[in-house]
């Protein structure tokens, strides 16, 4: 079975009239990451899809406490 992976968009904005890549990366939520340089711009594409990540992925099985066994008798 070939399931489609999940997707989500957000707006670059760039500035015009500047030599390197400037301007405000926009989520759907209406979070603004602004940037100066592809460096910064690739940071905030990375916060962007982290975020997305985390608010998606809730706490990991591992993170979470497990109930106590039914069959352990206390003494």
């Amino acid at each position: 079975m070939n399931r489609q992976p999940q997707t989500t968009s957000a707006t670059i904005e760039l500035d015009l009239g500047t030599q390197a890549p400037t301007g405000a990366l926009t989520d759907e939520q209406g979070q603004a990451r602004r940037f100066s340089g592809w460096i910064e711009l690739a940071a905030a594409i990375e916060d962007w899809r982290t975020s997305i990540t985390r608010a998606d992925s809730g706490p990991s099985p591992s993170q979470e406490p497990e109930p106590p066994a039914e069959h352990e008798m206390t003494r």
